[in-house]
């Protein structure tokens, strides 16, 4: 689940409620759970996934098309999720009602397409009669969720052991019975929020000194590392240094926040210093994570066997474990155009964007002398967070062009 810099790091957060829109849909409100079958005798089947904005995005076929899932602990519904548009709309799938979609950024239900019976095959595992819900076409969305078509949750979770190498870049789903659980990582109590994310225990010591126990809910689906609540517990409070920033967009809307740090996140024996958090003051975000959340670039520094059969998480440090946590250092929050360009929708005071003359709505028609178009969002994201970097900027202004040059530096 966040992010208004919709190419930084748009997660959504999918504790979702499936609402009928009449009386004659309660009949199709909770599907029969759908089943699996293993391509292989071992119990086991390895999936190769990419990092595509810190998000986990593996390749499924569904209704005769290869697509690219977004693989989110926040999906908690059995079956899949679709970003509706063109390219879904030739699928071989056939709807049988309407339903109403809540989630992260608004309050009003979104009506999206109902189909069952569905299935979405991987290398090695194909999984059987589930729910696929077609969220509407709608050109924000479209960019917001550009590179995804979808999401895929419960059906893996809650059926399976899911091991996550971001060494490798591997998804491995083990069936729970044949899963080997020894091995030297740590092991973290699992619970359950009521619509069935999981939560684990941690502490943050936050800026002031101040460590304060958190129950997170676990969001693989999240394209930050940390959020906590300012609502949710009564000891955590906005750092002094912070900057206002949107969280991200969530499949109702935007949510809007502060990007700060907490000095250290303890999870279990395994302590993360100085790491970036979103702080948020919405009582919606209280409502469906409670105190905070434990997002993918945290997570990513680790390899990760979620087992909820057994109620647990478990961690062993990877190769990423030691990397710094950086954000955007340029205070400019860009928003990609339907025409590859860069819009300015927001910029930080007292930043390089600021301090060159930048303002909101200036359009970024080149960087460094390449388009826009020639950088994909993650691209674009690596490159604001290199410290002392120059970066040379064309810009547009109501028909005029101007070049200015910003020194990155952190803001946070």
């Amino acid at each position: 689940m966040k992010s208004k810099k919709i190419f930084l790091w748009v997660t959504v957060v999918l504790l979702m409620s499936l609402v009928s829109v009449n009386s004659q849909d309660r009949a199709i409100q909770a599907p029969s759970p759908g089943g699996y079958s293993m391509l292989k005798a071992q119990g086991e089947a390895t999936v190769p996934f990419e990092l595509y904005r810190h998000h986990v995005i593996v390749q499924a076929e569904i209704g005769g098309k290869l697509l690219r899932l977004c693989v989110d602990t926040g999906f908690t519904a059995e079956g899949v999720i679709l970003h509706g548009g063109p390219h879904i709309d030739d699928m071989d799938l056939e709807y049988m009602s309407k339903i109403g979609v809540g989630g992260a950024g608004g309050s009003e239900p979104v009506p999206a397409d109902l189909a069952v019976g569905v299935g979405v095959i991987f290398p090695g595992l194909e999984l059987t009669n589930q729910t696929c819900i077609v969220m509407p076409y709608d050109s924000i969305r479209a960019v917001a969720f550009e590179g995804e078509d979808g999401y895929i949750g419960g059906s893996l979770f809650n059926n399976f052991v899911v091991t996550l190498d971001y060494d490798k870049m591997t998804l491995t789903v083990t069936e729970p019975e044949k899963f080997d659980s020894s091995g030297s990582g740590e092991i973290l109590p699992a619970g359950w929020l009521h619509d069935g994310a999981p939560t684990i225990s941690a502490t943050a010591d936050l800026p002031e000194g101040k460590a304060v126990s958190l129950q997170l809910v676990v969001d693989l689906g999240a394209s930050h590392a940390l959020s906590l609540n300012v609502k949710g517990h009564e000891d955590i409070t906005l750092p002094e240094k912070r900057i206002e920033y949107s969280l991200g967009m969530g499949i109702l809307g935007e949510e809007l926040g502060y990007i700060g740090r907490v000095q250290a996140l303890h999870l279990g024996k395994y302590t993360l210093d100085h790491v970036i958090t979103a702080f948020s003051d919405s009582e919606h975000l209280v409502q469906i994570e409670g105190e905070g959340n434990l997002g993918c670039v945290a997570l990513q520094r680790f390899l990760v066997i979620f087992d909820y059969g057994r109620r647990r998480m478990i961690l062993e440090p990877n190769s990423r474990f030691n990397e710094p946590f950086e954000f955007n250092m340029s205070g400019l929050a860009l928003r990609r155009m339907g025409d590859g360009t860069f819009r300015i929708d927001r910029i930080v005071p007292d930043s390089p964007g600021s301090e060159a003359g930048l303002e909101k709505g200036d359009v970024v028609v080149e960087i460094n002398g390449r388009s826009p178009t020639q950088y994909n969002r993650d691209e674009v994201t690596e490159l604001l967070q290199q410290e002392g970097e120059r970066l040379h900027l064309t810009i547009s202004r109501d028909g005029t062009m101007m070049h200015v040059t910003i020194t990155l530096r952190r803001l946070i």
